[in-house]
């Protein structure tokens, strides 16, 4: 029983070729669009206060709880959670 193999075909272009190069294309779109971007994001209205009361609070942990500035220095109506 003589059972002619057919050689392996070469894939074409669109095969092998064209699928990588397309997500290299799509890479570099995204990438360049979080560059573009990254300049609509920045701080927002409530970080001055967030970061403030951060830092104080982080403070009082760090004095073993002896800078109490954090409930001294904030207002109740500032108050964040």
């Amino acid at each position: 029983m003589d059972v002619a193999i057919a050689p392996a075909r070469r894939p074409s272009f669109v095969e092998s070729r064209l699928p990588v190069l397309l997500l290299g294309v799509l890479f570099l779109v995204l990438g360049l669009y979080v560059v573009v971007a990254a300049d609509g994001y920045g701080r927002t209205w409530d970080e001055g206060l967030q970061n403030w009361y951060g830092e104080a609070v982080l403070n009082w942990y760090l004095s073993a709880e002896r800078d109490i500035g954090f409930i001294r220095d904030s207002h109740p109506a500032d108050f964040m959670p």
